[in-house]
């Protein structure tokens, strides 16, 4: 039943209870009750009944269940710090049981905040889950749950350490394969051998020996783009990219012809849209053809490098927007004797090993959302909504409007990773509203920090025009003054400003040599980090 089913509660009927229970089933009592018209059979007015019952019932779950999720999704603003710069700590408890322990346990061990854990475990849930399914909010809108995670610490923050802790199962699976696939190799060129010694009219009668299939891949390290597609096109369920240092990566795509070409190839594998990448280098395979793309991207950068590597290139084609950057405060470098159980790691090893397992057929196969996480969904893309309308054009209203995709992504890799844990060969059934609620939560915390780098960086405003960013810096009400102050100009080049600011409408003339601006601040104490807050303000 979809939501809209639900009847509102002016058009529920009477509800049989107290001590008309006591004769539910006794159809005189149920034709006075219920008011049935005369010619209506005994069975059917039971079997009226048992309707009624059954929808209250339900009607009473998906309420319940509502609530348990919208539990779920509250209580942030009781966690946020009042200073607008500060860091929010990782959800952690969002995360399957095994890999929320991983995170606590590796966090501690290498003396890290757990975001620098937690949000590469994401990045490799999603990974694990790859091509196999697809979230549908939608008949018309599939996701599929491909993560792109930056995560910013400076040299010696132990944040290479953090990253590898949370892909060792997934580098163990790709060394595995390796290995496999060079003993299958050994003993084809050895049974080849073989039989290119045979007589020809023996070889005849012999089976000539066929060679191993291409090796599986989980991981890859090359960052240009034919490398991975080429390596995705063998490998459908997808793939997880991981590279210690990503400032090779991120600064690429202006160094050469072929940058704008490849920046786009990227944004369309990030949105799972069917990608074609022509190579005139090689001729036996001049095309490369991935119909489902699905590359994970986790990889540590150091602040100053993100400075540098970052413009406006990756903002003005939506490639930034894409990455979710995480930059967790770092702890002084100190010896503690905490470590994580081997209990732990096998546990967080056998779940990312059971995710792997589940097979993929020919295509993704379409989850549809349970009638609860729909109407969350709903709620939430609203709530994002009513946020990008009232944040102004640049860097971050751009990151917002991907941010609902990132919630479901998020879900569905919660839900398979959920149903893997539990060990029962079943399919997953609907994205149920647990997960979603899960999603949202998370997709809200990297609302607002991926936010809080923006402006901690200066990449809010990289994208304006340098008269719109200035102007930013203004007073609300200001004069010419003002101008000249900002501009660093005298006073006939402060009205020459202001000219140019009235012109493009990011001022208004309110007379007497006093102006009003019309474009908002970005980063002003209780600004912009604290409106993109959370909790019940903004469902």
């Amino acid at each position: 039943m979809s939501v809209s089913a639900y009847p509102s509660d002016a058009e529920a009927p009477v509800a049989i209870n107290g001590a008309a229970r006591e004769r539910e089933h006794d159809p005189a009592f149920l034709r006075v009750f219920c008011g049935v018209p005369a010619g209506v059979s005994d069975a059917e007015v039971i079997e009226g009944a048992e309707a009624v019952r059954e929808m209250h019932a339900a009607r009473e779950r998906y309420e319940a269940s509502v609530l348990r999720a919208k539990l779920l999704t509250s209580g942030w603003r009781d966690a946020v710090p009042d200073a607008e710069a500060s860091f929010v700590p990782f959800p952690t408890d969002v995360l399957p049981h095994a890999a929320a322990n991983l995170v606590r346990g590796q966090a501690a061990a290498l003396d890290v905040d757990e975001a620098a854990v937690a949000v590469p475990v994401v990045v490799a849930l999603a990974a694990a889950v790859g091509n196999v399914f697809a979230a549908a909010p939608k008949r018309t809108w599939h996701e599929r749950p491909a993560v792109w995670a930056v995560l910013v610490m400076p040299s010696g923050a132990k944040k290479s350490g953090a990253v590898e802790a949370a892909v060792s199962p997934t580098l163990r699976f790709e060394a595995d394969a390796r290995a496999e696939h060079e003993a299958e190799a050994e003993a084809y060129a050895a049974d080849l051998a073989q039989w290119e010694e045979l007589t020809k009219a023996q070889q005849k009668s012999t089976p000539k020996p066929i060679p191993p299939p291409a090796r599986r891949r989980f991981r890859v390290g090359d960052t240009t783009v034919e490398s991975v597609a080429s390596v995705h096109a063998e490998n459908a369920r997808g793939l997880l990219l991981y590279r210690d240092e990503l400032s090779a990566w991120v600064g690429s795509f202006d160094r050469y012809s072929r940058g704008d070409a490849d920046l786009a190839n990227w944004i369309e594998m990030c949105g799972g849209r069917s990608a074609v990448i022509d190579r005139k280098s090689n001729r036996d395979r001049p095309t490369i053809h991935v119909p489902f793309p699905n590359v994970s991207v986790i990889g540590t950068i150091q602040p100053r490098t993100l400075r540098q590597k970052l413009g406006p290139p990756h903002f003005d084609s939506g490639f930034a927007a894409r990455l979710l950057f995480v930059e967790p405060p770092s702890r002084p470098r100190r010896w503690t004797d905490a470590d994580v159980t081997p209990e732990v790691l096998s546990a967080y090893d056998a779940l990312i090993r059971r995710v792997y397992s589940v097979g993929m057929g020919e295509a993704p196969a379409p989850i549809d959302l349970t009638p609860e996480a729909k109407a969350l969904f709903i709620s939430f893309v609203n709530e994002n909504g009513r946020l990008i309308d009232r944040t102004p054009e640049g860097p971050i209203r751009a990151s917002l409007s991907k941010i609902e995709a990132y919630a479901v992504r998020f879900a569905l890799a919660f839900h398979i990773a959920d149903v893997a844990a539990d060990r029962v060969p079943t399919e997953p059934g609907p994205l149920p509203a647990n997960a979603l609620a899960r999603g949202i939560f998370l997709a809200r915390w990297f609302r607002r920090e991926q936010a809080r780098v923006y402006i901690r960086h200066g990449f809010a405003e990289v994208s304006l025009d340098r008269d719109e960013r200035l102007a930013r810096k203004l007073p609300e009400a200001f004069t010419w003054q003002d101008v000249k102050e900002v501009w660093e100009v005298g006073k006939s080049g402060a009205y020459n400003v202001i000219e140019r600011l009235l012109s493009k409408g990011f001022a208004e003339d309110e007379a007497h040599g006093r102006y009003r601006r019309t474009v908002g601040g970005m980063d002003t104490p209780g600004g912009l980090v604290d409106f993109l807050d959370f909790g019940p303000e903004t469902t």
